[in-house]
This record gives C-alpha cells, sequence and structure tokens, in this order.
C-alpha cells in the first residue's frame, strides 16, 4: 500500500493572474514557506439540503449549489516578492516604485499546492479577504492571509514552460527587527506587542445554470484594526489619546535596508488606553480602527526601505 501525502513535505507557490481565474499560460510561480497547518479546501456552504418527505420517511438529500474555495497561507514576515504580491491583494493597491497604498483596485492568484512529485492542486482566481501581522517582542512576526478562490482542480503534471523561484532563503523578522515605533508620537517609550488586521470582505458571484464561481469581488470596504502595547511608565498616554482628540498616525518598522518595510496608518482612531497586569509589568494596550486621510489618501501605506 502506497504511504499517504505527507503535509511536511508540502510546499506552496503563487503567481499573478491576468484574467480572474486563468493561471498564466507560461506561469512564473514564487515560492512561499508557508506554515505546515496551512490548507485550502472547497467551502461547502454551497451545499443544498431538500426539505421534502420522501417514502418510509427518507430524506430528500442535497446538492452542490454553488462552489468556492477558501484558505490561509501563513509565515515569518520577511521581504520577497510572494508575501508582496499577496500584500497588495489585501490591500487592494498596486506598488508605485516602493510604497503600497490602500486601494480600490482588484487582482488574483494563483496558488499551487503540491503534494508530490506527481500530485498538485491549484486555487485559480484567489484573492486575499483578510491579512493579520503580529509582532511581539520575543517572537517571530507573523503575517497570515486569508483567501477566497474560484476553483481548485488536481493535477499530476506541472504546468508546461512553468518556471519556479524558490522563496528567499532568509530568516524571517522577529521583535529585535521592529523598531520606530509609535503611536498618537508616543515615542521612547517601551513597546512589547503589535497586531494588525486587515479586513477585506468578499464574495463569491454566481448565477443561473452552473455552481461554478464566476469570480471573486469586494463586497464593501476595506476595515483595519490592531492594537498596540507598551510598557507603562507614565501618564502620557491619558493626556495624548483623549475623547476630544483620539485620531493620530500610527507607524512602526520591520527590518531595515532591503529588508525592511514601514508600515503606516496615518489616521488611527483609538479607543482610551487599557492597563493590563503581566507579571512584574503594567502593559498599557491601545486598540485603534484606521480611517481615511486626507493628506495620504488612504488608511493605510507600506514602504520598502530599499
Amino acid at each position: 500500500m502506497a504511504l499517504p501525502f505527507n503535509p511536511s513535505t508540502f510546499s506552496w507557490a503563487v503567481v499573478a493572474e491576468t484574467v480572474q481565474g486563468s493561471t498564466p499560460a507560461t506561469p512564473a510561480f514564487q515560492g512561499f514557506i508557508a506554515n505546515q497547518s496551512d490548507n485550502f479546501n472547497w467551502d461547502t456552504s454551497g451545499f443544498l439540503e431538500s426539505e421534502l418527505l420522501y417514502p418510509n420517511g427518507s430524506g430528500g438529500g442535497g446538492i452542490i449549489s454553488e462552489t468556492s474555495v477558501t484558505g490561509t497561507l501563513s509565515t515569518q514576515l520577511q521581504r520577497g516578492a510572494a508575501i508582496e504580491l499577496l500584500l497588495s491583494l489585501g490591500l487592494r493597491g498596486t506598488w508605485v516604485s516602493n510604497v503600497l497604498r490602500g486601494g480600490t483596485s482588484e487582482s488574483s492568484v494563483t496558488i499551487e499546492k503540491k503534494l508530490a512529485a506527481a500530485a498538485m492542486r491549484r486555487v485559480t482566481g484567489a484573492t486575499v479577504t483578510s491579512t493579520k501581522i503580529e509582532a511581539e517582542y520575543n517572537k517571530y512576526v507573523s503575517v497570515a492571509f486569508d483567501f477566497m478562490g474560484m476553483t481548485y482542480p488536481t493535477a499530476t503534471t506541472a504546468i508546461t514552460g512553468a518556471v519556479y523561484t524558490p522563496a528567499p532563503a532568509i530568516k524571517g523578522l522577529n521583535g529585535k527587527d521592529v523598531s520606530a515605533i509609535s503611536i498618537a508620537g508616543l515615542s521612547g517609550l517601551t513597546y512589547t506587542k503589535m497586531n494588525l488586521t486587515i479586513e477585506q470582505p468578499r464574495e463569491s458571484i454566481h448565477g443561473f445554470g452552473s455552481e461554478a464561481s464566476q469570480g471573486i469581488a469586494a463586497n464593501a470596504g476595506r476595515k483595519i484594526t490592531g492594537t498596540i502595547s507598551f510598557l507603562r511608565e507614565n501618564f502620557t498616554p491619558e493626556t495624548t489619546i483623549t475623547p476630544s482628540n483620539n485620531v493620530h498616525p500610527m507607524a512602526f518598522t520591520v527590518g531595515s535596508g532591503a529588508q525592511g518595510v514601514t508600515i503606516l496608518i496615518p489616521a488611527a482612531a483609538c479607543k482610551l488606553p487599557q492597563d493590563q497586569h503581566d507579571g512584574a509589568k503594567n502593559v498599557v494596550d491601545v486598540e485603534f480602527t484606521a480611517q481615511w486621510d486626507a493628506t495620504e489618501g488612504t488608511d493605510i501605506k507600506i514602504t520598502r526601505l530599499s
């Protein structure tokens, strides 16, 4: 009996699509180093159960009325073509020189999951519904992308002419690489933790005659939320973030040079600071929700340092 596929040997790669749902004829895949638990599956919400009563009290079964695909890819944050491509999907933006701003453009990727030499699956028409970045002083900086896609076919051979570029063979960035972090101009504090979630609601489009997805599209605006934590050293947070003055910039830099990015929330609407006790530390948490900023023309901007 053949051994089952082993997730510890799976590999992932992504490539941008020109037409949503269509993998390029000769794709140039970019490798993505994922966590072993990452996975994709058909969305089962399109299963339509029959409510009719059949002979002998039998049920009516059901049909698959619509299909789409959902899943997650996650990794340690680093500079690389695949991660930067997926960030642009999550922000609905386009890299212009070294700057990516949140926008309204739509784009998609094909995601290839290689299970074995002659066994692979490809999610087509995939785009990002949520991007989560988390950093803590004593951990790796993580980034996770949730997806919705159109199809999930199987294959036994690589696409003819496909080229694969491995992900950068470097360690992911960690808490020691986080610098220039501040919210509301509160610099000089000891920051310890940060999380940022960029949610982009999307839905699969369907119509008469087929269960297949006709495309994936945004159905609402972007929502960006997060929390930033630092050690309590004084009462400056309370005098800076007040009910009448609660919108402030939030920014942090991860890495440096060719391995660095700065993420800016130009207008973070903050909740009032909250104290938490963590052993010998009095920690202050500030939760925020991003809003549109007239100067930047967006609610989020990512800048490559070089």
